[in-house]
């Protein structure tokens, strides 16, 4: 087992803006077969300043509370030292909330400005990654890949991680499915046979 934790926190005092980063992640490795792993990392920031949206030509910023949560799970199975499953679970949640507008000109200028623009925004993305590796020759492999991937954007602010988690695993999902074969083809070898 292993594990660690990253934490960090700033400040800018010229708009009064904080961060604050945690990372979270640990590692069971049960035998040489077969680890699990987990990473969690959050950030949670307020007032922190960025693009809008673009009103009537004019360019938006604003101050604005953002959180991102990422969740990754993973595991590996390793059947022989040639071959392996690995399985990759990830889901990314990121909510922006803006809090005050302020107008951008060409000189790079901010001035506060009073709008109904609703430049909120809520994301999420949930991916599953399996992949299967032979190594059937000294570099040569097999690689089986399976994906799935799903992606939702609204301006729905407010529900939270869990509910948002919830709501990703029911949208419209992407699968691929791919086979990829490397073959490793020694040209001294090839030589020497004919």
């Amino acid at each position: 087992y292993s594990a660690s934790v990253d934490f960090s926190v700033s400040n800018t005092q010229s708009i009064n803006a904080t961060g604050v980063d945690l990372s979270f992640y640990q590692q069971f490795r049960f035998n040489n077969k077969l680890t699990l792993s987990l990473n969690t990392q959050l950030e949670d920031r307020k007032n922190n300043f960025g693009f809008a949206t673009i009103v009537n030509d004019s360019v938006l910023v604003g101050l604005r509370k953002r959180q991102t949560i990422t969740n990754t799970f993973v595991i590996k199975y390793n059947f022989t030292n040639m071959m392996g499953l690995n399985l990759r679970v990830r889901h990314y949640w990121s909510e922006v909330k803006y809090n005050q507008y302020q107008n951008l000109d060409k000189f790079g200028n901010v001035t506060n400005v009073n709008t109904n623009a609703n430049a909120n925004y809520n994301v999420n993305f949930f991916n599953v990654d399996l992949n299967y590796t032979w190594q059937f020759a000294l570099g040569s492999f097999i690689n089986i890949n399976w994906k799935n991937q799903i992606s939702n954007f609204d301006k729905l602010v407010g529900d939270g991680y869990f509910k948002n988690l919830g709501n990703i695993v029911q949208a419209n999902q992407a699968n691929s499915f791919s086979i990829r074969v490397i073959y490793f083809l020694d040209y001294l070898d090839l030589k020497r046979k004919k």
